[in-house]
C-alpha cells in the first residue's frame, strides 16, 4: 500500500513539474506532431473484426453482394465507413467491395490503398479504381447552377465503377462514403423486401430528410414536371414541389416510389448487366440516380423504399 501511495505522490510531483516548466502551447504542438507521425506510420484500424468473424459464421447466406462506393475528398469519413461496413450482418466471404476515387483534395486514395490487405483478408474481392474527372466546384455544391455538371460527373463515376468491379455478384449495394450510421441488418432487410430496386430512408442527424432524390410524385403538392423547373435540362423544383419524400410515406411496408437516391441503393445485379445505368445526360429531364429510376421504369422495373429502415448521413 505504501508503495502505491508513493507512486501516486511521485506522479503528482511529475505533473506539477511539467505544468511549471513546460509551455502549454509547446506541449500541444509536440503532442500534435507525435500523433501525426503515429497516424502516418500506421493507419488506425476501423474494422470491427469480431463482427466480421460473427457474420462469417452465420449460416444461410447464399447471394453474392457487391458494395460500390464512389469517393471524393473523403479521408475523414473513411474510418467510420469501414467500421460500418464491417458490422454489416452478412457473410463477408460473400461480399465484394469496389471503390472509385477521383478529384480528391486529400489523401483518400492512399488511405483506401493502405487498407486493401486487411480488406482482402475478410472480403471475397476488392477493387480500387482511380479516375479523375477534373471537376472543381467553387461555392455551395447544392447550388442549382452546378447540379448538371456535378451529377453528370457522379453518374460517369458510378458507371465506370460498376463496369470495373461487377463480376458474378447477384446484388449491387451502392453506399455513400459519408454515411455516419446505419443498422447492421441494412443489407439483409433490403434484400428481404423482395424488390429489384430498393432504398432505405436517409436522414440527417436531426431527423430531417437528407436524400431528396428519393421521392414519390404527389399531384396534391402541385405539378412536378413543369417546364419552368428545368435548369440546364434537368428538373430542379423547389423542395416538396409535386413530390413526397420518404419521411411522409407509410413506414411498415415497402412503398413504391418514382425516384431513388444513391446514399444506400440496392439493385439486382442483372439489371446493370441488362443496361440499367446512371444517365450522365438528361433522361426525360432526370440525371444520375433519378435518371436511373426513370430508365428502370422504361425497362419495366419499379423502384421501392423501406421508409421505416433509417440510415443517417453526415450533414456536411
Amino acid at each position: 500500500m505504501r508503495s502505491l501511495k508513493g507512486a501516486l505522490e511521485l506522479g503528482r510531483h511529475a505533473v506539477r513539474f511539467i505544468a511549471k516548466n513546460l509551455n502549454p502551447k509547446t506541449f500541444t504542438a509536440r503532442l500534435r506532431r507525435r500523433l501525426q507521425t503515429i497516424i502516418k506510420a500506421k493507419p488506425s484500424s476501423a474494422f470491427d473484426h469480431a463482427a466480421w468473424r460473427r457474420s462469417a459464421r452465420r449460416p444461410g447466406d447464399t447471394a453474392r453482394v457487391l458494395v460500390l462506393t464512389p469517393v471524393k475528398t473523403a479521408s475523414r469519413y473513411l474510418p467510420r465507413y469501414f467500421e460500418l461496413l464491417s458490422r454489416l450482418d452478412y457473410n463477408p466471404r460473400l461480399m465484394s467491395l469496389g471503390m472509385l476515387e477521383g478529384d480528391s483534395d486529400d489523401t483518400s486514395y492512399d488511405d483506401i490503398a493502405a487498407r486493401l490487405p486487411e480488406l482482402r483478408r475478410h472480403l471475397r474481392k476488392v477493387t480500387l479504381v482511380k479516375h479523375d474527372y477534373g471537376l472543381r466546384i467553387d461555392g455551395v455544391r447544392w447550388a442549382a447552377s452546378v447540379q448538371r455538371a456535378r451529377r453528370e460527373t457522379l453518374a460517369r463515376a458510378r458507371n465506370r465503377l460498376v463496369s470495373a468491379a461487377l463480376g458474378d455478384e447477384d446484388w449491387v449495394l451502392w453506399l455513400d462514403v459519408d454515411l455516419i450510421d446505419y443498422p447492421p441488418e441494412l443489407l439483409r432487410r433490403l434484400m428481404a423486401s423482395g424488390k429489384d430496386i430498393v432504398v432505405p430512408r436517409c436522414d440527417l442527424p436531426n431527423g430531417c430528410d437528407y436524400d431528396l432524390n428519393a421521392f414519390r410524385f404527389d399531384p396534391a403538392k402541385g405539378p412536378a414536371e413543369d417546364p419552368s423547373f428545368l435548369i440546364d435540362g434537368i428538373y430542379q423544383p423547389e423542395r416538396g414541389q409535386g413530390r413526397s419524400y420518404l419521411s411522409e410515406l407509410p413506414g411498415d411496408q415497402p412503398a413504391q416510389i418514382h425516384s431513388v437516391g444513391g446514399t444506400a441503393l440496392l439493385i439486382r445485379a442483372d439489371l446493370h448487366r441488362e443496361g440499367l445505368i446512371f444517365p450522365a445526360y438528361s433522361h426525360r429531364g432526370y440525371i444520375e440516380t433519378e435518371g436511373l429510376a426513370m430508365m428502370a421504369k422504361d425497362m419495366g422495373h419499379d423502384c421501392w423504399a423501406l421508409p421505416d429502415l433509417r440510415i443517417v448521413h453526415s450533414p456536411d
